[in-house]
């Protein structure tokens, strides 16, 4: 039995009081709080603030109107639209806490609770652990969705080889398979039927505001930079490092250049310490998890997405529905391209990379609004709806 490791973040403390005291009771809040909607169980959302985690949100954020979600996990979330409303978060011990007490209270979960739900709905990046999607077909639970999220497995050689092992277990256990992409899907479900549901968001919130490009700008120091921004885990997989080293060259044309890495993670010292070597970390600025993105992405000049690998790349996406020229590298999926302002580049080469970042500008750029809108979170949302229903989509793409 593969079992799962579920977590987050802590909440803002706006929200940290009510979320604490329903979080406690775990559980049993099941059989004490009802609701008329129909609910769907949610699990595979992990523990860092991360892509998947932010899509999942926006999903539940925007359907709650219609369902009400549990979300299976070890800590509360950050996020507040896992907990607002109807929602919940069914508190389960993380099996490297206590593996016996999250087995337990999952079979007990499923078991005890299973025929209260109209959807499963698991979201992964890897199958290492499958637990609650083989526990959601011994419930008999109606519609079992995997949702895939990555082009490959996230992890090390162990969890690359049991999700290729498992692959077509998943898709057994399941009666709904989608991906983020043609690419995960692909990788995910390979000789199976999939169906892609975007990466999609409020379009209307990540528009360009000159008043946020300004604010920004005052408070992270950047007011005349020419500003080289990011989005994304600092992890080997995002190759933050390659942009720290393209900083010396820019430099060479750019003097007033910096770069704006937001999020966090395991390679943050990796790439401080390299920015010192090269003596640049005065024109590195980390910004940490930000939950302002939008506001953040206004202040940029352009913006860099050198990974290794992607599932879709969302921020990129979201990067040109702000206005911005982006630099991508060759190896994420091309259904990110929403504008005539993407240059795609190996996920190597600095000296290239410095070159081709100082050749854009906003100036230039040229959104398709045809290939942006499928990417609107009140159409997808929709179709996702729809397979909360039994039913599959009957909206063309």
């Amino acid at each position: 039995l593969f079992i799962t490791f579920l977590g987050v973040f802590s909440v803002p403390d706006a929200i940290s009081v009510r979320n604490s005291l329903l979080f406690k009771i775990g559980i049993l809040m099941i059989s004490t709080m009802k609701s008329n909607k129909p609910r769907v169980l949610v699990s595979g959302v992990g523990t860092r603030f991360g892509g998947t985690e932010t899509v999942v949100s926006r999903y539940i954020g925007a359907l709650s109107d219609k369902y009400a979600f549990d979300t299976i996990s070890s800590r509360p979330y950050q996020q507040v639209e896992y907990s607002m409303g109807d929602n919940r978060v069914i508190n389960i011990p993380g099996w490297k806490d206590n593996p016996i007490e999250h087995i337990t209270q999952l079979r007990r979960l499923f078991y005890g609770h299973g025929t209260e739900y109209c959807a499963f709905w698991h979201n992964a990046n890897s199958y290492w652990n499958i637990d609650s999607i083989e526990l959601a077909a011994k419930a008999n639970i109606p519609v079992r969705i995997c949702h895939y999220h990555c082009s490959q497995a996230l992890g090390g050689p162990a969890k690359r080889f049991s999700t290729w092992v498992l692959r077509k277990h998943v898709a057994d256990l399941s009666n709904v398979l989608l991906a983020c992409s043609q690419e995960a899907g692909e990788y995910a479900f390979p000789g199976h039927t999939f169906d892609i549901i975007n990466n999609a968001f409020d379009l209307s919130l990540f528009s360009y505001q000159e008043t946020n490009r300004l604010s920004v700008r005052a408070e992270l120091g950047l007011r005349d930079s020419f500003v080289i921004g990011h989005v994304g885990r600092l992890s080997s997989v995002k190759n933050q490092i390659l942009l720290v080293r393209s900083l010396p060259e820019i430099i060479k044309f750019r003097p007033n250049a910096m770069l704006v890495l937001v999020g966090e993670g395991p390679s943050k010292e990796l790439i401080m310490e390299e920015a010192r070597s090269l003596g640049v970390e005065s024109h590195l600025v980390l910004t940490g998890p930000r939950m302002d993105v939008a506001s953040l992405l206004s202040a940029f000049d352009v913006f860099a997405f050198p990974s290794v690998f992607e599932g879709l790349g969302l921020a990129a996406v979201e990067a040109q529905a702000n206005g911005l020229p982006c630099v991508i590298s060759d190896q994420v999926p091309r259904a990110v391209v929403v504008s005539d302002s993407v240059c795609f580049l190996p996920p190597e080469n600095p000296c290239l990379w410095a070159d081709t970042l100082c050749a854009f500008d906003r100036s230039s750029f040229c959104l398709k609004p045809n290939l942006i809108n499928r990417f609107d979170i009140n159409k997808e949302s929709l179709k996702l709806a729809e397979y909360f229903k039994g039913s599959k989509p009957r909206f063309g793409d």
